[in-house]
């Protein structure tokens, strides 16, 4: 059916369900990337790190052991619950994590609320790009994959600037950047409940038919499809 579609002319509503995807993906380089910029701060060092290198090296291993624990054991229970719930687990796993590093008060805390950001990262990954295949026409598969992983840069940029209006430009506190880093993931949250559904493929391997049949014809009116939609 989706083959069908006449791809070179998809709707903006059709856009908007993609690029709320890429929104969610630049809030995995958002948690990744803030690390970088508190570690270097002056204030972070003194009160945290204590001029110690095993503090360092255990706060950012304990994100990527958080993203190996999340894309095993959280983001494949995509295939039984559903693409969009387990990304909105993750999304929202980044975000809780984000605000609570910023109360945080040695590094042991800090590592352990940076290893549950990191299981949310792992736990966004598999879902997200599985909805983009699954949602995209199969004749612009690998563009509308490209533009949802491009935002990976969208988010790298995001906290280049965030790191210099608070901590260069403000002198905030490094607590106040760690908050701000994780309002892409509230906001990526927000856009995916509300503007992306769930992938008709899982709902028709689900048993879920008819729910399924509803959303490609949805999906399909956003690409421009005009023949006759689909019923059981």
């Amino acid at each position: 059916y989706i083959n069908d579609i006449n791809s070179t002319s998809v709707k903006w509503q059709y856009w908007i369900i993609m690029l709320s995807l890429g929104v969610a993906n630049s809030s995995d380089a958002s948690e990744i990337l803030c690390l970088s910029y508190i570690l270097s701060d002056a204030s972070f060092q003194d009160t945290m790190l204590q001029d110690t290198a095993w503090r360092a090296g255990l706060l950012a291993g304990s994100v990527f052991l958080g993203m190996l624990l999340g894309g095993l054991f959280i983001g494949t229970l995509g295939d039984w619950f559903g693409r969009k719930p387990m990304l909105l687990v993750g999304l929202w796993c980044n975000c809780i994590a984000g605000i609570l590093s910023a109360v945080c008060q040695n590094v042991i805390q800090l590592s352990l609320v940076r290893m549950v950001a990191g299981v949310g990262i792992g736990a966004t990954v598999p879902p997200l790009f599985t909805l983009v295949t699954e949602l995209a026409p199969p004749s612009r598969r690998g563009f509308f994959v490209t533009v949802a992983a491009s935002f990976w840069m969208v988010g790298s940029i995001y906290v280049a600037l965030t790191a210099l209006f608070f901590l260069a430009g403000m002198g905030a506190s490094w607590r106040v950047f760690a908050v701000a880093c994780a309002l892409p993931s509230a906001v990526g949250a927000g856009l995916v409940a509300t503007l992306v559904p769930e992938s008709p493929r899982f709902l028709a391997l689900q048993g879920k038919t008819e729910e399924g049949v509803n959303i490609a014809n949805h999906l399909a009116r956003q690409m421009n499809h005009t023949s006759a939609p689909w019923t059981l």
